[in-house]
């Protein structure tokens, strides 16, 4: 398939290109596409099917490290599939989104025909959401499907992922050794991406439950639930019952990862 460069309408605050800087205007998508030949139209003779971001899980941006993903899909048309555009976008709309990530034809593969299965290649950069926590959240995805008869069509699926803070969370029991109906004190501290600063800050008045694992045991159960701190610290006591491990488990937000602390261990006598 061959395919060209395109870019997306985007005035507002971020728009993004796979393995590119931040810009904060595009060129129009398909005016761009439209030059070719000037004979673009608008069609509906196209769709989507099959569509998944990331696996189907959240995509999650930590501080420093690139998070690499992918868009899979099918995209048909009778007319036969000539090139493709994705989006990925939140709020507004697809023409004026406030936030959008777009790829260029480098980072699309597909086969060839009337029925494609396509692969689009994302990298988000930390860097470029420097003070855009607002960024964080459900996304839409739009694949525009440009046919071999200077018709176009796109396709939104609505609020199908979510782009993520990194979550980072900690459990302490002491103390370690202790006899059986003692009382234990439990601390921790949940910590997530801030794209400001680069590094972990508290993340104030969450729910997370306290959970323990009998010795001998395959699964965690939840023992009660703690709200965190102002600064994402946690502190609770339990009565102590029978050996085995503790540890902290937050069920995530629609801005931020889900993430389970490591088990510590006590030793009841």
């Amino acid at each position: 398939m061959r395919m060209r460069t395109t870019a997306a309408t985007v005035t507002g605050v971020l728009a993004l290109t796979a393995f590119a800087v931040p810009v904060a205007h595009a060129d129009d998508q398909p005016a761009a596409v439209a030059a070719r030949a000037g004979k673009l139209t608008a069609q509906d003779n196209g769709s989507i099917s099959n569509l998944v971001v990331n696996g189907g899980k959240p995509v999650v941006v930590g501080v420093s490290a690139a998070k690499s993903f992918t868009v899979s899909f099918t995209a048909k048309d009778p007319d036969g599939v000539e090139d493709l555009f994705v989006q990925l976008w939140r709020k507004g709309t697809y023409e004026d989104p406030k936030y959008a990530f777009f790829t260029d034809e480098t980072f699309i593969n597909c086969g060839s025909g009337t029925s494609v299965t396509c692969k689009a290649k994302f990298v988000i950069e930390p860097g470029w959401l420097y003070k855009e926590h607002d960024a964080a959240g459900s996304y839409n995805t739009s694949v525009t499907i440009y046919d071999t008869g200077f018709g176009f069509d796109t396709e939104t699926a609505k609020n199908n992922f979510k782009l993520q803070r990194a979550a980072k969370l900690t459990a302490d029991a002491s103390p370690e050794r202790v006899e059986k109906g003692d009382t234990l004190t439990v601390t921790g501290a949940l910590t997530r991406a801030n794209w400001e600063s680069y590094t972990y800050k508290g993340y104030a008045d969450q729910k997370v439950d306290l959970q323990f694992r009998k010795s001998g045991a395959d699964k965690y159960t939840t023992v009660k639930t703690v709200t965190t701190d102002g600064k994402g610290k946690l502190k609770t006591t339990v009565k102590a019952s029978s050996d085995g491990h503790y540890r902290y488990s937050f069920a995530g937000s629609t801005t931020t990862q889900a993430v389970n602390a490591k088990g510590d261990g006590i030793d009841v006598r």
